[in-house]
């Protein structure tokens, strides 16, 4: 009777009523359906007479008959029942999001798959695609483009957007070149707002983020010099109004045991427009190098612009911006005394969710040269600093000997600040004696401008998708061959935190077995029995060393479209590896858990796609590459 009663449990929800029904047999995934436009929700699969609802809402399938799915927003309980027709299968959760249009062309959905493909095998695909988008949004009867991509930014977390992938392969079986993608997709939930006549003006925030170790006081203040000098120069002109200054500082805690390093980050001022410009003066005039210096050479500006790129208030500001100085390379996730186990690559994504344009100002040292740093740092720097569509906003100073270093810092930093500056009287057109052509005034700076410009009109008209977006597309723009559009899982709360827990079990199983590596997957198998987490998954005829590290991934990471680093790991791999290289895979894990640490914390980046306002049920953008 045990039994019985536990099979009717597992196939009950939590109020009595059926499960949704399972992708496969023995599974753990639910079925899921997305709705079309002018779907109809009846009370029973007898009647075609119910409540319409909005296209592209997701829900559970409870039951099939005949041509109709019992359908419900939460695992819970079924709220109806829909034609089969007027539904779309999602059961990968798969959904594509445009990339920064600045630097390439408007993404062209085709109508047919295989209309993309002669798109793209064509003999000019460039100079096709180019035909195509001059004709606009007003394509001629005969095209055989469906929909192009809105000439606007949206912003996401006004209007939500769906573009679910129905269906997806890579054009190169490693992953190397371009998705073709079939989309359906529409604005969730619909805007009802109207464009505003008083648009709210354009407003930008600069923070240095900046090394406050040993060695660092004549930059530290050139830094702050060059922010007086512009704050009083601006302070009482228009663009005065619309702009202000942060700074935060950071030092190494690999002494985190002496108090006189006082700080692994801290802030001295955010751009805050509720106080006049100028009162940074007062704010970063106690920004101080240490008195005590750290262990080795290497810094941690990664704890530094955590702190501000998530502790500073950016939501009322279109342009942002954040510049980095430095004279070391970063502890990444790799080094044990790093203070947030994050990586150059993590911090990059990271400012890129948050819509900001980090610049790196690195200082090439006599002291850089004598450790051997400045190369390593550099290519640190120019990965951290990667920006959309463009090369890395990465501005060396120096040449590895001490000549005029001080005066080439302070020419670079107020160029480069003179330029943003510029970058923001051209878009809120507040032209001022205050702006100068001179700086760094290149291809990079002008796509910066335009992504900010184009962020910026999206907010201001309230920029949405149209109603309708259906077809083929490739990732890749075949214009500029820069990415158009990424391919992100949406992932639920339990979902993420699941995934966590099962990187957490493999990074401590894998750190405790690193003086014997061979029973690393021994352990492992006992590690999730003894969690009741998948007990059997590393079992292969009863030897756990044939099994995979992918058989501990949650199930829903099966037939994505990427190459896992860790899936097809086993025992014998495993033992094949140096400890530097297990060591890497494991600081790779610990990164990763510490990126979802952030997802989870950033809570305007969740949304509902069932129309509801369960937090269980909302979504998070994880892209391909923020998988392990």
């Amino acid at each position: 009777m045990g039994s019985t009663l536990c099979g009717i449990i597992a196939l009950t929800g939590q109020h009595g009523f059926a499960a949704p029904l399972l992708q496969r047999a023995g599974g753990t995934l639910y079925q899921q359906i997305l709705t079309q436009p002018g779907a109809i929700i009846t009370p029973d699969e007898h009647t075609d007479q119910g409540t319409p609802s909005p296209g592209f809402l997701a829900y559970y399938v409870f039951a099939r008959a005949n041509d109709k799915l019992q359908i419900g927003s939460t695992k819970d309980h079924p709220n109806g029942w829909i034609k089969a027709s007027q539904t779309l299968s999602w059961n990968h959760r798969l959904n594509a999001q445009f990339a920064p249009l600045a630097g390439r062309s408007r993404a062209i959905f085709m109508s047919t798959r295989q209309a993309e493909e002669n798109l793209l095998n064509g003999n000019d695909p460039a100079a096709d695609a180019r035909a195509i988008l001059s004709a606009g949004d007003h394509q001629p009867p005969n095209s055989q483009a469906a929909a192009l991509e809105p000439d606007a930014w949206i912003d996401q977390k006004k209007h939500f957007y769906l573009l679910p992938i129905l269906d997806a392969h890579n054009s190169e079986p490693d992953y190397t070149g371009a998705m073709l993608m079939h989309v359906a997709g529409a604005t969730l939930p619909p805007p009802h707002e109207q464009k505003s006549d008083a648009a709210p003006p354009f407003r930008a925030g600069l923070v240095f983020v900046i090394d406050t170790t040993q060695s660092m006081q004549p930059y530290i203040e050139q830094t702050r010099n060059a922010i007086n000098d512009i704050v009083s120069q601006i302070n009482n002109a228009p663009l005065g109004h619309n702009f202000r200054f942060g700074l935060v500082g950071f030092r190494d805690q690999s002494r985190k045991d002496d108090p006189r390093l006082e700080y692994a980050s801290k802030i001295f001022a955010t751009p805050d427009f509720t106080q006049s410009s100028d009162a940074i003066t007062s704010q970063i005039a106690s920004v101080n190098e240490a008195h005590v210096s750290s262990f080795g050479f290497d810094e941690d500006p990664i704890a530094g612009l955590k702190t501000a790129i998530t502790d500073i208030d950016w939501s009322s500001m279109q342009g942002r911006y954040i510049i980095l100085v430095t004279d070391a390379g970063a502890r990444d996730e790799h080094n044990p005394l790093s203070s947030t186990h994050l990586g150059i690559t993590d911090l990059n994504r990271l400012a890129e969710k948050h819509d900001i344009a980090l610049f790196v100002i690195h200082l090439h040292t006599p002291a850089g040269k004598k450790f051997n740093d400045t190369d390593r740092a550099e290519a640190q720097y120019r990965t951290l600093s990667a920006f959309p569509n463009t090369s890395s906003l990465y501005y060396p100073v120096g040449n590895g000997t001490s000549d005029n270093l001080t005066n080439d810092f302070n020419l670079v930093v107020r160029q480069l600040t003179q330029a943003i500056l510029t970058q923001a009287s051209h878009i809120s057109g507040q032209h001022g004696s205050q702006t100068t052509p001179e700086g760094p005034s290149n291809d990079r700076m002008a796509i910066v401008e335009q992504a900010m410009r184009l962020r910026y009109i999206g907010q201001r008209d309230n920029a949405s998708l149209p109603p309708m977006i259906e077809g083929y597309v490739a990732s890749t723009d075949p214009v500029s061959n820069k990415t158009a559009l990424r391919v992100n899982l949406l992932m639920k709360r339990n979902e993420m935190n699941n995934l966590a827990s099962s990187l957490e079990t493999i990074l401590d199983q894998g750190e405790q077995s690193q003086l014997a590596p061979e029973q690393f997957f021994q352990r492992l198998q006992f590690a999730f029995a003894a969690s009741a987490r998948n007990p059997d998954a590393l079992s292969h005829d009863g030897d756990a060393a044939h099994g995979t590290l992918g058989s501990l991934l949650p199930e829903y990471l099966n037939g994505l479209p990427y190459r896992s680093r860790i899936a097809q790991l086993t025992q014998e791999r495993w033992n094949s590896l140096s400890a530097g290289e297990q060591d890497a895979i494991l600081s790779d894990l610990r990164a990763l858990i510490e990126r979802y640490k952030l997802y989870e914390s950033d809570t305007d980046g969740w949304h509902s796609i069932n129309g509801g306002n369960d937090e269980d049920e909302k979504v998070y953008s994880v892209g391909l590459d923020d998988l392990p």
